[in-house]
């Protein structure tokens, strides 16, 4: 069982974010695995909203899949090292919810969600 005391941890400074209907809100996030394989690396990042999704997002739908080219309001501003900041554009009434980042390495059951996630409130 992995354990956040083990390397492997999401984190969002904001449990909770307040986004205006029409603007774009960024969902700050850094996450963390353990660095003593230097074989290691992130092949996946994904978020998911938990409105459409169940537990740690390990099935689509996703609002944003590093492995595919969909373009959409949501925008991955982070990268595959520690930064996974989510970027919401033209934010809905609809988007309210919470929100869960996810990645995946290339070692067997090197995976981890941040669970719980993020909050968004939109108005």
């Amino acid at each position: 069982v992995l354990t956040q005391y083990s390397g492997w941890r999401v984190n969002y400074p904001d449990k909770s974010i307040c986004a205006v209907r029409g603007f774009s809100v960024s969902i700050p996030c850094t996450y963390y695995y353990p660095t003593s394989n230097p074989k290691m690396r992130v092949t996946q990042m994904l978020w998911c909203s938990m409105n459409s999704n169940i537990d740690v997002c390990q099935d689509p739908p996703y609002v944003y899949n590093s492995s595919s080219n969909t373009k959409s309001d949501f925008e991955y501003v982070g990268d595959d090292k520690s930064n996974c900041t989510l970027l919401i554009h033209n934010v809905q009434l609809s988007y309210s919810g919470e929100y869960r980042f996810r990645f995946i390495t290339n070692v067997p059951g090197g995976r981890w969600t941040g669970d719980p996630g993020v909050t968004l409130q939109t108005a």
